[in-house]
């Protein structure tokens, strides 16, 4: 595990993701983010539909490419929630070559606390705060190999 990170996923390009180039089309890398987002959500249990109108949307996107991924290159994808606020907090992703530490690409995302019956942004539920700060805080190194 890359230090500063408890969470990590593991994945193989898939066909599709593939331009006539050879190489991994540039929106697929923000697609491997949204992918390392869910796992990690899934592992702080951040995604219980119907238990509550509070939710989290993404507010913006962004990526830095450092090198190009090919159909037979894996990567590790890295994601850790680096800051937060009242209403909203930050995902950082730092994506390498599996096994080295050779950066393909980093980036962030900003997650908003959006309350669907009132249509507004809102601030994080406490629970979910109390958890990202435990995990984010502790020895809870987590890998999630696909």
């Amino acid at each position: 595990m890359v230090e500063g990170f408890n969470f990590s996923i593991h994945i193989k390009p898939r066909y599709g993701d593939v331009d006539y180039l050879g190489h991994v089309n540039n929106v697929i890398y923000l697609r491997y983010f949204e992918e390392g987002r869910f796992e990690y959500c899934k592992a702080l249990n951040f995604l219980t539909p119907g238990d509550s109108p509070v939710s989290f949307i993404i507010l913006d996107n962004y990526c830095k490419y450092e090198k190009a991924i090919t159909f037979h290159d894996r990567v590790d994808l890295h994601v850790r929630i680096a800051e937060h606020g009242n209403k909203s907090f930050r995902f950082e992703y730092l994506m390498l070559l599996a096994g080295t530490d050779e950066v393909v690409a980093t980036g962030y995302s900003t997650a908003v606390a959006y309350d669907y019956e009132k249509k507004r942004s809102v601030p994080i539920p406490e629970d979910a705060k109390q958890r990202m700060l435990e995990f984010e805080s502790g020895d809870n190194r987590r890998k999630v190999v696909e």
